[in-house]
């Protein structure tokens, strides 16, 4: 056997029990701070619910994994296994992200869980989801990429256990959840998918023009070709003005020449 499941397992209840010992004995480290009696209650709300799903919705997936991978070889190098960790993560977390956004819309908004009663998110919480989104955003995207190009089982326990401490921990409520979420999700995943990219930071000293100035400078160089196009009109009025008197002029003269 490969013991995904004990590898699933062991993952997210050592993860989610450290983070809960930091909830009870550093407060100081949480983002959202909260009485000991609030944090325990929470912690019990969600209870049934994630049980069930580690305990209980997750059994398909490692059963049908322990089958695929009954009595596989691999003859593979360190080295080509590092490097299948690192493709498998990084293409796991792609499909992680677009999974996030699959679920909103109009056909499996309806599986994505909203609860009023949980005030803010914690470690122990991440798994209290509905089945469809247990496995459309966090069991299947991980080892998607494994499984299809046939990487031994030792890559895919390396993903699940990555992978599970990575959800736990940007899902807690410690401080480095901020750091995950915006640092390795904002800034690399989601520039890539164009998802709610982050404006990028000035640097320092220097100067941001406002998008308006380069409208405005246009408006100004309209407004100067219209003023010399103006006074090249006015300057021509001006000349056919002093044409035409002259013409006037000059019979009068010719006029009191003849008069004389």
């Amino acid at each position: 056997m490969n013991n995904f499941f004990l590898y699933f397992l062991g993952t997210y209840l050592v993860s989610s029990g450290g983070c809960l010992l930091v909830d009870i004995f550093a407060p100081q480290l949480r983002n959202t701070k909260d009485s000991l009696d609030n944090i325990v209650g929470q912690y019990k709300y969600v209870s049934n619910k994630v049980f069930e799903n580690i305990l209980v919705n997750v059994l398909p997936l490692y059963l049908f994994l322990e089958i695929y991978y009954y009595g596989y070889e691999s003859n593979r190098g360190i080295f080509v296994q590092y490097l299948q960790i690192l493709l498998s993560l990084f293409l796991g977390h792609l499909i992680h992200m677009y999974s996030i956004k699959l679920m909103q819309s109009n056909a499996l908004q309806k599986y994505t869980t909203r609860d009023e009663n949980i005030k803010y998110n914690f470690a122990w919480q991440t798994l209290y989801i509905h089945p469809v989104e247990l496995y459309v955003v966090y069991l299947i995207p991980p080892i998607l990429v494994p499984v299809v190009f046939g990487f031994s089982p030792n890559i895919i326990n390396a993903i699940i256990t990555f992978t599970n401490i990575l959800y736990i921990l940007r899902n807690s409520n410690l401080v480095c959840s901020q750091y995950i979420k915006e640092e390795l999700e904002i800034y690399t995943i989601d520039k890539l998918l164009n998802i709610n990219v982050k404006p990028s930071k000035p640097q320092p000293f220097e100067i941001i023009e406002p998008e308006s100035s380069s409208i405005d400078n246009e408006h100004e160089h309209d407004n100067d070709n219209d003023n010399e196009h103006d006074n090249d009109n006015k300057s021509e009025t001006n000349e056919n003005d002093t044409d035409n008197e002259i013409n006037i002029e000059g019979p009068n003269i010719t006029e009191n020449l003849h008069l004389d």
